[in-house]
């Protein structure tokens, strides 16, 4: 059946081929008879090239050799700061990078260079030396040979392609990742396939596979083409002219298109990274070439990938809407990185898994064939609250920590009901269902403690044994809130959480000092807080449980199950925002629970005091049901 699909592209693909051949060429004899204008076939000769390209205004021009071939690159700023790499798409050279080499040669090393095919750089005579794996491999060893372990990839059209595929092969190379202009190949080609207005945005790849003609084409009327690319002065639309005016040299560029007639069939995919770098794939609001439907599918395919449009822009952004190109990537480079603990994998392998249309963020640690511990965290937390445990109890579980929707690196709904404690219990048990879990036991704190305990009273069937820690059932908070002055004015921040906008502003007051209270060990460990939300629009979700969370009405009360799996229920001996009173009426209404106070610790006692947390944990998990 994949032979029989693959036989009609094929067939597809060359009969297209003949038919733009075929209009294209009637179209120049029309118009050759019509207006009799002998300039049509003339190619301007230029043997002196323009000043831009000779002289070091935007950087030192070099050369090394790649693979085998004479790579042209040109070369600004301080080579002990970060590398930016510079890939250029069609028909363009290093010279479409001229306002960026300029703009970020301020604060880092950067290197714009010609592809094999193209301008100064040496031109294979094989189509298939022009396959985009070749480039990536050339890239891969350019920077070996620079000495750098690490650079920032910038690409454009068919350097975004490109750009694409080296990220998902060498993500361990990348600090961050800027495309423009098209998307991942395996994108494409879904889209080409199923979006008709793709599909006629594409006819000149399909041109592109007949031999000669599309170079006699591109050259006509002194390369007219060149002008779709919006240029601000003659002399930069002169050093595109000077430099595909030479002979063959446009054969190259085309001939990325004729190796990659294969691009029209679906590649085998590639193997995924564990994680991925920040990266941000840009289109031109105006692009005629690539369908803006790209976004998303590039965004469900890298994982940490922002999309955005350039305003204003046509398909050559960076050239014709420099300052709000540069701008969009600088605002981009200059977000803060991740400290090292939330991107290796100290602490388990970083997934996702898709549950009730909310893409959720979650580590996972220790053999799959043992019971399963599921971590939930609380407010202000994520999935690296549960760290400790996770190093702990991966020895003996199978563990998983959460980022809860609205969290973290998981997707974050914008309305308010979307973070009604009842939401966060149906993704419990969607994520138990994907991971084909019969039982397990579950572990939540604070938010994720009253998750907990709503989860257990509905689906107490899936639970092995549950422990919950610094927070109450719901039912028993609502009754402490409103008989206890203690725990009134306990839960003072609850009330002012209801108001708009201020929570989010004075969390983040004072570089977000409030996250000291934690109590965390290191700086480090700070920092993962900080960075983790002092993104933007990071704190609404998190506030949110508490604005979805108020009701003038109380809840229905829940059917008790007919029989209780053994809970632990706990407290920090100085925790400032739950009364001690909470144990008593918890155990009242779960059967066959226990209540314990962490000694020495504060709210967050699986951060503060992780090792009396963890023992009172493993104590209860070796008792016998």
């Amino acid at each position: 059946m994949v032979e029989v699909g693959n036989l009609i592209r094929f067939i597809l693909c060359y009969t297209l081929c003949l038919v733009y051949s075929t209009w294209i060429g009637i179209g120049l004899l029309i118009a050759y008879i019509f207006k009799r204008d002998p300039n049509i076939w003339t190619v301007k000769e230029r043997p002196t090239p323009p000043r831009a390209l000779t002289s070091n205004e935007f950087g030192e021009h070099k050369f090394m050799r790649v693979n085998g071939y004479r790579i042209h690159y040109v070369e600004k700023g301080d080579k002990t700061k970060p590398l930016i790499l510079f890939i250029h798409g069609f028909p363009e050279f290093w010279y479409s990078w001229r306002f960026q080499l300029n703009e970020f040669s301020k604060d880092y090393h950067v290197i714009a260079i010609d592809q094999r095919g193209y301008a100064e750089s040496d031109k294979p005579n094989t189509i298939s030396a022009y396959h985009f794996d070749k480039m990536v491999g050339d890239i891969r060893q350019f920077v070996q040979q620079l000495g750098r372990e690490k650079f920032t990839l910038i690409g454009h059209d068919w350097g975004a392609v490109i750009g694409f595929r080296y990220v998902m092969r060498h993500m361990d190379t990348i600090d961050k990742y800027v495309m423009i202009g098209a998307p991942p190949s395996e994108v494409w080609h879904k889209l080409l396939f199923s979006s008709v207005k793709q599909f006629l945005m594409s006819w000149y790849v399909f041109y592109f596979q007949m031999p000669f003609l599309p170079e006699f084409t591109t050259s006509l009327q002194d390369f007219q083409m060149f002008k779709v690319m919006k240029h601000q002065t003659e002399e930069e639309l002169e050093a595109y002219k000077y430099t595909f005016g030479k002979e063959g040299a446009l054969t190259g560029p085309i001939n990325y298109y004729r190796a990659s007639a294969k691009f029209l069939f679906p590649d085998q995919p590639l193997k995924r990274p564990e994680k991925f770098a920040p990266g941000l794939y840009m289109l031109g609001e105006g692009d005629k070439y690539i369908s803006p439907d790209s976004g998303k599918m590039a965004k469900e395919l890298y994982d940490n990938l922002d999309f955005k449009f350039i305003k204003g822009a046509n398909h050559f952004a960076q050239q014709h809407k420099p300052d709000e190109t540069n701008r969009l990537i600088r605002e981009f480079l200059e977000k803060p990185t991740p400290p090292q603990s939330l991107t290796n994998n100290e602490f388990g392998e970083h997934k996702f898994m898709t549950v009730n249309g909310i893409k959720i963020h979650y580590v996972e640690n220790g053999d799959k064939n043992k019971p399963l511990m599921m971590f939930i965290h609380g407010f202000p937390e994520f999935w690296y609250s549960w760290r400790f445990q996770l190093n702990e109890f991966n020895k003996d579980y199978h563990v998983i920590a959460i980022d809860q929707r609205g969290y973290g690196d998981s997707d974050k709904p914008s309305k308010i009901s979307d973070y009604h404690i009842d939401e966060m219990v149906e993704d419990i048990h969607q994520i138990i269902k994907q991971l084909g879990h019969e039982k397990f036991i579950l572990v939540g704190h604070d938010w994720g403690a009253a998750i907990g305990f709503r989860y257990v009273i509905k689906h107490m069937e899936t639970i092995e044994k549950y422990v919950m820690i610094g927070a109450p059932p719901k039912e028993v908070f609502d009754q402490l809130v409103t008989s206890s002055l203690k725990q009134f004015f306990m839960s003072w921040y609850m009330f002012f959480f209801q108001m708009p906008v201020l929570p989010e502003f004075f969390t983040r007051f004072y570089d977000m000092k409030s996250f000291r209270m934690m109590k965390h060990q290191t700086e480090e460990e700070t920092e993962a807080y900080k960075y983790t939300f002092g993104k933007e629009g990071a704190l609404t979700g998190p506030i949110n449980y508490y604005r979805a969370g108020t009701s003038s009405q109380p809840d229905p009360p829940l059917k008790r199950p007919e029989r209780f799996a053994p809970g632990l229920y706990m407290l920090g001996e100085f925790d400032r925002f739950i009364s001690h009173d909470s144990g008593i009426l918890t155990k009242e209404l779960y059967e066959n629970l226990d209540f314990k106070i962490i000694k020495g610790a504060n709210h967050f006692a699986q951060q503060h005091k992780p090792d009396e947390t963890n023992r009172l944990i493993r104590e209860f998990m070796e008792q016998e049901i």
